[in-house]
């Protein structure tokens, strides 16, 4: 056997493929429809890469077979679960049942109609061989750079992502400008446009976002000058948290700048993780990135956070935030209005409610009241308009 590479990092790689329908089994009388899907091939991807099913850990993913919608691991995004997972020769299939919920039916619509062509495992690679290495499995080094020898299925999703006749890398993990295989126990997730965690010295320190990017692309050019022409874009990617893996040559596809320059190093600006904790928790307007992203920088920001010695606010996606507010804000004004129609009975009915005072002054203490009561219900009417521009922008 030859060179064996081992995992010494701690992300997990995701890797998408065209959502192959084996078979669907019509539920009889009120049973459950299943669907059988090949959720990987054992067939070389647009990275050169090729994951063997014989190297495939499926024990821990038994003990809990769900099935998500874009890799989101909260509750709300469960589609199904797996009836069971099996080994073939040159792919692994699933069974699923989609859930009986309002969101896993409608997956199940989408799948049904075409919509939703795409699959993607998660997974922790344990072992690989590269280069001539590749060999010794029966494929050409010119045509295959990577071979997963040992891994672990995480989970699998359902994913929104354009259909490919070929298997389709949906995300990567990118680190020190090339594709790499990543780890193990703890397993922080790499999606697509996020950057890995560099672990760079920690500095506290205004921060300046338009004074940063000037250093940056300064730092990142071959010949200092920060023009685009000379940029190497692998080393771009580690003064930022988030980038455009689509157009990765782009200025503009980079967001989220966090460090300063200094002695020709970057430094990680305190003030800076603690604004993009803000942004992608919706402070300011919060950040035009993908969701999942969103999490994946939180993690990001979770480990200076650790080495900074503070403790990161809870993560909570900012819809999910929104929407609970705009619950409580409906509940008060139905608390108001309800209070508002119980003082109208009563004026109705001759039988005025009890106001301390006497004469015109009684009379205006009730009007006022009702004044005021009228007033908090259009302030609450307000603050439910601002939200819901808030999810507007959430879901634009």
């Amino acid at each position: 056997m030859g060179d064996v590479k081992k995992n010494e990092t701690k992300e997990v790689v995701t890797k998408g493929y065209v959502l192959n329908l084996v078979e669907v089994l019509k539920g009889e009388g009120e049973g459950e429809d299943e669907y059988i899907f090949d959720i990987t091939v054992q067939k070389p991807d647009i990275d050169k890469e090729v994951i063997l099913v014989k190297g495939a850990i499926l024990d821990r993913y038994k003990q809990n077979k769900i099935v998500l919608a874009d890799h989101n691991l909260s509750v709300q995004a469960i589609v199904g679960k797996s009836v069971w997972v099996r080994k073939y020769n040159d792919r692994i299939r699933a069974k699923l049942v989609f859930a009986d919920t309002a969101f896993g039916q409608y997956v199940k619509k989408l799948v049904d109609g075409g919509f939703l062509r795409a699959a993607s495992i998660r997974f922790r690679p344990y072992e690989w061989v590269e280069g001539e290495e590749v060999k010794e499995y029966g494929y050409d080094p010119g045509q295959v750079i990577r071979v997963y020898t040992k891994w672990e299925l995480l989970e699998w999703s359902i994913v929104t992502v354009p259909a490919n006749p070929n298997a389709l890398k949906v995300e990567k993990v990118v680190k020190d400008g090339e594709t790499k295989a990543v780890n193990n126990q703890e397993g922080q997730e790499e999606v697509k446009g996020a950057t890995p965690y560099q672990d760079y010295d920690i500095v506290d320190e205004k921060w300046d976002k338009g004074k940063a990017v000037q250093q940056i692309r300064k730092w990142a050019s071959s010949d200092g000058s920060g023009d685009t022409d000379k940029i190497d874009w692998g080393k771009m990617k580690k003064a930022y948290m988030w980038f455009d893996s689509s157009e990765p040559e782009k200025i503009t596809s980079y967001k989220l700048p966090y460090v300063y320059i200094k002695d020709g190093k970057p430094v990680a600006v305190k003030r800076a993780i603690i604004s993009i904790v803000a942004a992608i928790m919706g402070a300011r307007g919060g950040v035009n990135i993908p969701e999942k992203d969103k999490r994946a920088v939180y993690n990001h920001c979770k480990k200076y956070y650790a080495k900074m010695g503070m403790e990161i606010p809870e993560y909570k996606d900012v819809l999910w935030v929104v929407q609970v507010t705009e619950a409580m804000i409906e509940d008060a004004i139905d608390e108001v209005k309800k209070s508002l129609d119980k003082r109208d009975d009563e004026v109705q009915n001759n039988n005025e409610p009890e106001v301390s005072g006497q004469g015109d002054m009684a009379g205006d203490t009730q009007a006022d009241g009702v004044e005021d009561e009228d007033v908090v219900v259009k302030a609450l009417g307000a603050m439910v308009e601002t939200l819901e521009k808030m999810k507007g922008g959430q879901n634009g």
